[in-house]
């Protein structure tokens, strides 16, 4: 908004993300975007058997299921597992690195199951359940197994069971949680702290936790101030005395990295038709898609950054009517003064006049009062070629009295004729006017 960015905290001039290519494919010079980075997620949580780092295995009548060591933070981590008959028997270790055994004791009934807890890197649990059905009966791998002609052939389809069962966890949910951790990496990163990334490659068989990359090898695709002080505080407008309201953004606060990344995600993901898995995929993908954009777990909400700009926008418009009620008393009290009328000037100016006219010829018959020097007989009319007549001076004290009147009387009119062609401060001329009558009638 002209030139200045809404949301790049207090470096207002820069732009403060890049542009959707770049940020889903990379700027193509080297610099990974969040495709390539959800691909090399997957490739370490599926790991090179695709099983999600997990082992299976046993013999005779047990099957085996384990985490992979040395133990990392990638793919599936067991959790524990239940059986609905003595039939088959879980044994349980949570290690780490954890491991289950299943003993099939003895032959199962038909729709006896068997329930296996895993934890994904995204902080879900999914379960896999594998039901046995009936011998010579056909059915999916991944969520069944026959019974066999004795232990020992139950034993071996209950682990081709398991192995298929977690295949397809791996190639479907495994694969969405993959994804979740990748774009909340990828748009965790800031400048000054670029996105965790998988070592490698190869990607498939890291054990070292993701760390940072680079500015050279990674899209970095906040560009604004990432400071750790409130995103509201880094723009304040000072609305009255006392009073600021922060009026500033980011575009990595997290409410928008979520939103940002599960977007990122659907655009980001492809499920092929010819993928048997596609269909499982996208539904797990959703499903977290879904409850990510729920906020929950105490993630800021975008009602909470509509909330904070809302009371913003409150206090700006309160502070406004308080600015505009004062303008329009100040504009009042100003027009009384300077929009006097001329009717007005006219009447105070009349009034003014008889008042000083009654007040100096008083003073002036005053000031006559002193005494005059003795005067010189006349001489008679007859003797004189010029008739002179002579008036009493008045007395220095009269005289001084007199003088006073009249220069005061000679500054006022002129202080108010200096005002009057600028229409300002006839009021207050005339109460000096009226002030100085007063005094002098004292």
């Amino acid at each position: 908004m002209n030139g200045r960015y809404l949301f790049s905290g207090k470096t207002s001039d820069v732009q403060p993300t890049l542009g959707y290519t770049e940020i889903i494919e990379g700027d193509g010079a080297g610099r990974a975007g969040l495709r390539q980075m959800i691909d090399e997620r997957r490739q370490a949580d599926l790991g090179v058997a695709g099983l999600g780092r997990l082992t299976t295995g046993g013999a005779a009548a047990t099957a085996t299921i384990a985490d992979e060591a040395p133990v990392h933070g990638y793919g599936f981590k067991l959790a524990g597992a239940t059986s609905s008959s003595a039939a088959m028997t879980p044994a349980f270790t949570a290690g780490p690195p954890a491991n289950l055994t299943v003993t099939v004791a003895s032959q199962p009934a038909v729709g006896d199951t068997l329930r296996v807890q895993l934890t994904l890197p995204d902080g879900t649990t999914e379960e896999i359940l594998l039901a046995a059905r009936a011998t010579g009966t056909t059915g999916q791998a991944s969520d069944s197994f026959e019974i066999g002609v004795d232990v020992n052939a139950t034993a071996a389809n209950l682990r081709a069971s398991i192995t298929a069962a977690l295949g397809k966890e791996a190639a479907t949910t495994l694969s969405a949680a993959s994804s979740q951790v990748a774009a909340r990496n990828f748009f965790a990163g800031t400048p000054s702290s670029p996105p965790l990334r998988v070592p490698g490659p190869p990607y498939n068989t890291a054990t070292a936790a993701p760390a940072a990359g680079t500015a050279a090898n990674t899209v970095i695709w906040y560009r604004g101030d990432d400071g750790s002080d409130p995103a509201r505080s880094t723009a304040s407008v000072q609305v009255d005395k006392g009073q600021i309201v922060g009026t500033g953004a980011r575009a990595n606060e997290e409410a928008f990295r979520i939103g940002l990344a599960q977007l990122a995600i659907m655009a980001a993901e492809s499920f092929p038709a010819n993928d048997a898995n596609s269909q499982a995929r996208y539904e797990a993908m959703t499903a977290r898609v879904s409850d990510r954009l729920a906020f929950g777990n105490g993630a800021q909400k975008p009602a909470e950054i509509i909330t904070e700009f809302g009371s913003a926008q409150t206090a700006l418009a309160r502070a406004k009517e308080r600015h505009e009620s004062t303008k329009n008393y100040l504009d009042t009290t100003l027009s009384s003064v300077e929009t006097v009328s001329r009717e007005e000037v006219a009447v105070q100016i009349l009034s003014l006049q008889t008042q000083l006219q009654a007040s100096g010829g008083a003073l002036f018959g005053v000031s006559g009062l002193g005494a005059a020097p003795p005067q010189r007989p006349r001489r008679p009319a007859a003797m004189s070629r010029l008739m002179l007549t002579r008036t009493g001076r008045p007395s220095r004290v009269g005289f001084a009295a007199t003088l006073k009147v009249w220069l005061k009387m000679k500054f006022a009119r002129l202080r108010m004729l200096v005002l009057m062609p600028t229409g300002r401060g006839l009021s207050s001329a005339i109460t000096a006017e009226t002030s100085s009558v007063q005094s002098l009638r004292l």
